[in-house]
């Protein structure tokens, strides 16, 4: 959600009452990490993710492992970004675009499996 940075530059925006003095998105890592050790999680930019969008969960996959196939229209995009409105700032959020779809409100995560 945009804070009062965006206040400034555009004073009908509905804004959270704090300043991190970024007017759009904040650089990676700003603040501190979730409990989980996980940072910049949500209201930054909106995530892609790899799974195909499907309008439900039915017959959604219970393993965690992305729901693909070779004719996937349009991918997932998961929470919300500084544009969005409070109700949209969640990981359960989530819409759909074409994979070529492309706009400064949306990101992806680099992640990588560790082993112990």
């Amino acid at each position: 959600m945009a804070d009062l940075s965006l206040k400034k530059t555009s004073p009908d925006s509905v804004v959270a009452n704090r300043d991190d003095h970024e007017l759009y998105t904040a650089p990676v890592g700003s603040y501190k990490a979730n409990p989980w050790g996980l940072k910049d999680i949500l209201g930054n930019v909106a995530e892609w993710v790899e799974d195909c969008y499907t309008a439900n969960y039915d017959n959604a996959r219970k393993d965690g492992i992305a729901a693909t196939t070779d004719d996937c229209g349009s991918r997932v995009v998961r929470g919300g970004s500084w544009l969005n409105f409070p109700r949209f700032l969640r990981a359960a959020y989530r819409n759909d675009f074409t994979p070529d779809y492309r706009i400064d409100r949306i990101g992806f995560r680099v992640a990588r499996t560790v082993t112990r």
